[in-house]
């Protein structure tokens, strides 16, 4: 027979990991003392869609919106699967364009317009707009 006390304690949310896709999203770019102009240009996003994100806090984007905004930010692996997970989403290890964005992710890379440049190249699907 189960606890159901005990179940409930080992199975709560914990406070410090609460917090939807858009509230972690816009705590970081608070963080980082970037204006919306700033990420939704340097993510590759267009401007109408950035404020369906940020207007509306039940959005979960697609995956390409939301590796722009990884990339663009230059969050870390560890932030951006946190930050997919947030919006149902994760990386695929099938997925050759998941792979290559993983790689420049560990690798620190920034430019969103760099990754889909070598994404175009080999023909897979870009970040952003």
């Amino acid at each position: 027979m189960i606890d159901m006390d005990l179940f409930e304690k080992m199975y709560r949310i914990r406070e410090d990991m609460r917090g939807t896709f858009h509230d972690v999203l816009f705590d970081i770019i608070d963080e980082r003392g970037l204006s919306n102009k700033e990420v939704y240009t340097i993510c590759n996003i267009d401007r109408r869609q950035f404020s369906k994100i940020q207007c509306n806090s039940n959005v979960k984007p697609s995956k390409k919106y939301i590796l722009a905004l990884c990339v663009g930010v230059g969050l870390s692996l560890e932030e951006t699967k946190d930050l997919l997970s947030r919006a149902d989403k994760a990386f695929n290890p099938n997925d050759e364009r998941d792979q290559f964005v993983i790689g420049f992710i560990k690798q620190g890379c920034c430019d969103v317009m760099l990754v889909n440049d070598f994404l175009e190249k080999k023909g897979l699907e870009l970040l952003g707009s």
